[in-house]
């Protein structure tokens, strides 16, 4: 081949780092280097990931270098390679470092933080790490998370079972949420209003209300954020009754002192549904 373009070498480097070959992809990469083909993201995330692959720090410290001096520095791709490289050769704190510097993540940033903390036997920041994505995903990336959870998780865990149902109850995938919810082992109270939440905020008043009546049968006292998503569900569904019967279990039979937030719910319900008079009351 007389003339080798940029696409060349990069699938060049891409498919022997591709197919466990990283040497060659390295010596590729240095090839195209020297004779002054300037790489783009797929070229240094494919030379990277052969670094990873070696464990080759210094030599994907050079290479950082060179996109240093880049227009790539921010790029996503070339990103998330540089954090996976750190990440696997135990940088954590300079993994960290890139990672926090990104304006957007993609799966593979956050699966190597979260893993990098977990072979490092930092547990809890692996925990922690695995919610903030969780909270921070777009409904694609969850379900890949949620992917990631079946597949990985050797035990349940209740604080990231109610972020999954959080997160699908927002973006208005109930039944995937009330799946999360029944597979659970153990429900606190985060879980029955997450879920509580979701039915309300999409509709599902009565839904709402016969959570709120299973919840106390099995036991779990509501609190006082559970009374302001079982307010918000009964005014979205015109519940006026159900709504007053809450307020004053709230009050009479739980003990909790209302805030402005539930007289605001209270006021939002009659008013919504042109019982003025009797908002007036609260």
């Amino acid at each position: 081949m007389s003339e080798r373009s940029l696409v060349t070498w990069t699938a060049l480097v891409f498919g022997y780092s591709q197919n466990g070959y990283s040497e060659e992809a390295l010596a590729v990469f240095s090839a195209m280097h020297r004779i002054g083909v300037k790489a783009n993201q797929f070229t240094y995330g494919s030379a990277l990931r052969a670094c990873t692959s070696m464990m080759c720090l210094d030599r994907g410290k050079q290479i950082q270098g060179c996109i240093q001096k880049s227009r790539l520095v921010k790029n996503l791709f070339v990103q998330s390679a540089l954090v996976d490289l750190h990440s696997k050769c135990r940088k954590l704190e300079d993994a960290c470092y890139i990672f926090e510097s990104m304006s957007e993540r993609d799966v593979v940033s956050w699966n190597a933080m979260i893993g990098g903390y977990a072979v490092q036997g930092f547990a809890d920041d692996a925990l922690r790490l695995f919610r903030s994505m969780l909270r921070a995903a777009s409904l694609d990336l969850g379900r890949q998370i949620h992917a990631l959870v079946l597949k990985c998780q050797s035990k349940h865990d209740v604080a990231m079972e109610n972020t999954l149902i959080d997160m699908y109850s927002k973006s208005g995938e109930i039944e995937d949420a009330k799946q999360v919810f029944n597979e659970m082992e153990q429900k606190n109270v985060i879980s029955w209003t997450s879920l509580i939440a979701g039915y309300g905020k999409h509709g599902y008043g009565h839904k709402a209300i016969a959570l709120y009546e299973k919840m106390e049968c099995e036991g779990l006292k509501p609190n006082d954020v559970t009374f302001p998503t079982l307010l918000f569900s009964c005014s979205h569904a015109g519940l006026t009754t159900e709504a007053l019967e809450c307020f004053n279990n709230m009050v009479g039979k739980y003990n909790i002192l209302p805030r402005a937030e539930h007289y605001s719910c209270m006021v939002d319900v009659y008013c919504t549904w042109r019982e003025v008079r009797r908002s007036l009351v609260f």
